[in-house]
């Protein structure tokens, strides 16, 4: 009898004292995130960025692709709450009012966009095209007449990853999985050097075709349809910031864009480069060109066209002194509710 009183506290103990030692395992703690926030910005002072300050970030599941867990980090390093499993993570900033997400609680299926840019008359881009025609005989590819304009997306981050989240115990050692997180949007800069009779201009309008509507987040394609972005560029060398007029011998237009990337090259597909040229009396002046090349060599997160000395046939003669003051604005960021009948 006392043998076996002996052997169930021995069985007892043996039972007891391990549990006391690992305690019951805690399946939501001990797991943080590394987020490195990437500054691969091309063209600005990227001292300057204003970092997200709150990231989002979603666990899916691996074989189906829906959404299990949404939480919100802060940067640099975040607890993250999961219970054991295999998960993809994707961890991107918040929505802006020209950074849209859609889809966001499917893996394959987020992505980001922007908003098109209407004018009362409907697509702006065409709108501004086609006046222009209306009085003066330029280029144009008629491909490009009806594509939707874009706005030109913010900065945006966001990064991937995979991992495991094992069975934890209280007195385990705290797991961290580092996670980079680069701008995906594209950065993009214009240099056109050595024009014609740029003492002659005010404004510069660009406008590039065919890039990306938006980005796929999980994979990094080019989502949406093909779309046109327009933005301003400048006169370098211009004497005051309220003055554009330039001494012949200062003549690139340069500028800088923001897009969510190249197409893939395809040979039915090409990227065109239309300046709106306003002079100092108020007229408007088309140019186009194909800048596939220009576009196609890039990579994914820079766009670079430049064009040498003699490239381009700009030249914008003496305006007519009673012509002063006429001439269409079209400029995206001052867009005049007013409709204007034009004759094609």
């Amino acid at each position: 009898m006392m043998r076996k009183r002996l052997l169930i506290v021995l069985t007892l103990a043996a039972v007891l004292l391990p549990s006391c030692r690992r305690p019951m395992f805690v399946i939501d703690e001990g797991l943080y995130i590394d987020l490195s926030l990437g500054r691969n910005v091309s063209y600005v002072d990227t001292t300057a960025l204003k970092m997200p300050e709150v990231m989002t970030a979603t666990l899916f599941d691996p074989a189906t692709g829906k959404s299990l867990i949404t939480d919100y980090l802060t940067p640099p390093v975040a607890p993250m709450y999961a219970p054991v499993g295999c998960y993809d993570c994707l961890l991107y900033n918040f929505s802006s009012d020209a950074n849209i997400v859609e889809n966001a609680s499917l893996r394959d299926s987020i992505y980001i966009h922007t908003s098109q840019i209407r004018g009362v008359t409907g697509n702006l881009f065409s709108t501004m095209v086609r006046y222009v025609l209306s009085y003066t005989k330029a280029d144009f590819n008629e491909n490009d007449l009806d594509m939707p304009l874009i706005g030109q997306p913010d900065y945006f981050w966001a990064g991937r990853t995979s991992f495991d989240v094992p069975v934890r115990y209280n007195e385990s050692p705290d797991i961290h999985y580092a996670v980079s997180c680069p701008v995906v949007t594209c950065n993009g800069r214009l240099t056109i050097k050595r024009i014609g009779g740029a003492k002659n201009i005010s404004t510069v309008q660009a406008f590039i075709t065919n890039l990306a509507g938006g980005l796929y987040l999980w994979s990094g394609e080019p989502a949406g349809v093909p779309s046109a972005i327009s933005f301003d560029a400048s006169l370098r060398g211009e004497s005051t910031a309220s003055s554009r007029r330039l001494s012949s011998d200062s003549s690139d237009i340069v500028g800088t864009f923001t897009c969510y990337g190249k197409l893939p090259d395809d040979p039915n597909r090409r990227n065109d480069l239309y300046l709106l040229i306003t002079d100092n009396s108020g007229k408007q002046h088309l140019y186009l060109y194909d800048v596939t090349k220009k576009v196609q060599q890039n990579t994914d997160f820079r766009i670079d066209i430049s064009f040498e000395t003699g490239e381009t046939d700009i030249d914008i003669p003496d305006p007519d002194p009673e012509s002063y003051g006429g001439g269409f604005s079209p400029t995206v960021g001052e867009w005049d509710e007013e409709i204007i009948d034009i004759n094609l």
